[in-house]
């Protein structure tokens, strides 16, 4: 039996206003992946279970090592302010979604075609939204739970230490 094709992640980097914290959630991806999980001290068929990923770091311009196109059927993930060219391109179009607290205020009176929520992430079908920075780690993580086998993904989340904070911010909203 062959190895099933790795699963290709994009990236996408624009040149300005990408913070490389925004870029860390996938790095919870990246030690799923057998290579890494291997020096966990998991019995082997639960390292097998782990997915084989190719990464791919997409610019504006589309060149480089992969051209993404329409027509793929893909989870989406967006973190904090990426959520800006993901509005501009309709994803959010008709779908729950969030972006850092204090812009939600402005975003629903502006921006009515998306129904904004204030949480620290949100999920409408195969796309998945962040709030803020560290906000990608919590959305990342539950991401993971829901596409990934139990086992390793509790080990990868223990040895990166992300903690679950939960969907629901503490004290109120940003606009009190």
């Amino acid at each position: 039996m062959s190895s099933p094709a790795p699963v290709k992640v994009g990236i996408l980097m624009l040149s300005e206003g990408v913070q490389i914290l925004d870029v860390t959630p996938v790095d919870i991806l990246g030690m799923l992946q057998p290579a890494w999980l291997q020096f966990t001290g998991l019995p082997e068929d639960v390292v097998a279970q782990g997915p084989n990923l190719e990464f791919y770091f997409i610019n504006e311009s589309g060149k480089g090592p992969q051209q993404m196109t329409a027509g793929f059927k893909v989870e989406v993930t967006v973190y904090a302010t990426s959520y800006i060219p993901a509005l501009y391109s309709g994803i959010f179009d008709g779908k729950e979604a969030t972006a850092p607290r204090n812009f939600i205020p402005t975003l629903k009176k502006e921006e009515p075609q998306v129904k904004w929520v204030e949480k620290r992430w949100a999920r409408d079908g195969k796309v998945w939204s962040s709030g803020a920075v560290t906000n990608g780690q919590d959305m990342m993580a539950a991401f993971v739970r829901e596409m990934y086998p139990r086992e390793i993904v509790e080990v990868t989340l223990g040895m990166s230490d992300v903690v679950a904070r939960g969907q629901e911010y503490e004290g109120g909203s940003a606009a009190s």
